[in-house]
């Protein structure tokens, strides 16, 4: 009886130790390979900003505390800013930058989650008999083999949604970027504006003077002074009403820096860019868009998604298979088919004096453990996967279509930018070069006249009107030109630089990764 349990035991245990070793193999091996490290994607993300003009993004921008922040952003706001100053303040401390970063990690987690092989499965079932007696117990080990022919495309669907993510946010990225600069010349437009009017007001109360000194010599009228007086109270409103909407275009730069200091606190210390003597070929610029711009390039990697979606659909038609290995073993009675009252005579008879009965024979033929590879799988009876199948097929055939939609957008967008470029740019220089010089000399005629008797008041208003009238018309030109330049960058996704000098841009398109 010992001997025979001894055996029932340790086979027992070694289908205990195969089965607890193959599990914490495949544990370890899977524990192993989940690393979760989005460092290269993040540089990915950075030499794309990079290039496409948006700026020095840090790599370790999502990891960056806030002290250090803190600390970096108040050196930069005490030299003042200059629009790549800005730029960089954007990038380190604009939140949907960092959280743009982030989700670039999420998603290289779902590419590390879709290479991991499936848990494998262990079952344990006891069943205890009425009679006592060793206890019925079965054990299985099962791993699902779908995971063969599954993980791959997987793996190419994650990693299509990485590429196109990294691309996505690259794009998001270098916009903000892009956003800020022509948020930060907006701010110095507005702060011009603000000085224009001023100007405005004292040349104002400088003709107040000059119609209160001719009304006083007797050669001017009262109503030649309330004139004036009424331009200088225009005057007072336009000026608040700059300081109001430079503190509105100085929020919004805060807004998009990601800082949190008294708007006019901050120094401004570029001035508007004069247009630029260049011409653009928007042909050639479109081709450049419509085959490099990030969100182009998105697109096309979600259409790769899409496919690889489809091969996974297709293959998922069996994706329940598994293999393993099961043990039961069988229960026994406590005496078997034994004659307890018959052994106890024969064995005592046999011995000359009275011994208890062999209730476990070791040379029992009766077999106690079996063990055995398993199989099982879903038979696609039902269910063929036809309709995940179709799905996967019509988003491909989208994925497609807006990849087209998209080009077709990219092009038109980057003729529209090319025509408002140049168009602000040259009306810039109309205004800078005629018209303003003009409407000056105008004024200067004007006022001489007026002192010495030859023109009414009315007529140096006026000219003082068209001369302020033109400064702010030439200052909002500007502005445009500032904006159109950032619309441009917008629309073909390279720095100015890059759109202006195209002899060059081939060599540093393809030393880029």
């Amino acid at each position: 009886m010992h001997v025979e349990t001894c055996r029932i035991s340790k086979t027992f245990l070694r289908a205990i130790v195969l089965a607890a070793y193959v599990g914490c193999i495949t544990y370890v091996a899977g524990a192993g390979c989940a690393k979760v490290n989005p460092r290269p994607d993040f540089e990915q993300v950075s030499e794309l900003v990079r290039t496409s003009g948006g700026g020095d993004l840090p790599p370790n921008a999502v990891y960056a505390g806030e002290d250090a922040l803190k600390a970096e952003t108040d050196a930069l706001l005490a030299e003042g800013l200059t629009s790549e100053t800005c730029a960089r303040l954007c990038v380190r401390r604009n939140p949907r930058v960092r959280a743009a970063l982030a989700r670039v990690g999420a998603v290289r987690a779902d590419v590390v989650q879709a290479s991991l092989l499936s848990n494998p499965g262990l079952s344990l079932s006891s069943r205890f008999p009425d009679g006592g007696g060793l206890t019925n117990l079965e054990v299985a080990i099962a791993q699902n083999l779908s995971d063969l022919w599954l993980i791959p495309v997987r793996r190419r669907a994650a990693e299509g949604e990485l590429e196109r993510e990294i691309l996505a946010t690259a794009r998001e990225v270098s916009e903000t970027v892009t956003s800020a600069r022509a948020a930060y010349f907006e701010a110095v437009a507005a702060d011009e504006a603000v000085v224009l009017a001023r100007e405005h007001r004292e040349l104002t109360a400088r003709l107040v003077e000059i119609a209160e000194a001719r009304r006083d010599a007797g050669v001017g009228s009262e109503i030649d002074v309330n004139i004036v007086r009424a331009e200088g109270m225009r005057a007072e409103v336009t000026a608040r009403e700059a300081e109001r909407e430079a503190f509105e275009a100085r929020r919004r730069l805060c807004v998009l820096l990601g800082v949190a200091t008294e708007p006019r606190a901050i120094v401004l210390t570029e001035a508007l860019p004069e247009a630029p003597d260049a011409s653009l070929d928007p042909e050639t610029l479109v081709e450049r868009s419509v085959s490099g711009r990030l969100d182009v390039r998105a697109a096309e990697a979600l259409v790769r998604k899409a496919a690889a979606r489809v091969t996974e659909a297709r293959r998922s038609v069996f994706s329940e298979v598994e293999v393993g290995v099961a043990m039961e073993r069988a229960d026994r009675p406590p005496g078997g088919d034994k004659n307890i009252l018959f052994n106890t005579l024969h064995e005592s008879a046999h011995a000359g004096e009275l011994v208890g009965p062999e209730l476990y024979n070791p040379t029992d033929d009766g077999q106690d453990v079996i063990l055995g590879p398993t199989l099982s799988f879903a038979l696609p009876i039902f269910d063929q996967n036809q309709a995940r199948i179709a799905r996967a097929e019509f988003e491909l055939i989208e994925a497609r279509l807006l990849l087209e939609a998209l080009k077709l957008d990219v092009a038109q967008q980057t003729r529209s930018a090319c025509v408002a470029a140049s168009t602000a740019w040259g009306v810039s220089v109309f205004y800078r070069d005629e018209l303003l010089p003009l409407a000056q000399t105008n004024l200067e005629l004007s006022r001489e006249a007026y002192r010495i008797g030859k023109v009414s008041v009315l007529s140096m208003v006026e000219a003082q009107r068209a001369v302020v009238a033109a400064r702010r018309e030439h200052l909002n030109v500007r502005g445009a030109s500032a904006r159109a330049v950032s619309e441009l960058e917008k629309a073909v996704g390279l720095p100015i630089t890059r759109i202006l000098a195209p002899e060059r841009s081939g060599v540093d398109e393809a030393e880029s990764p």
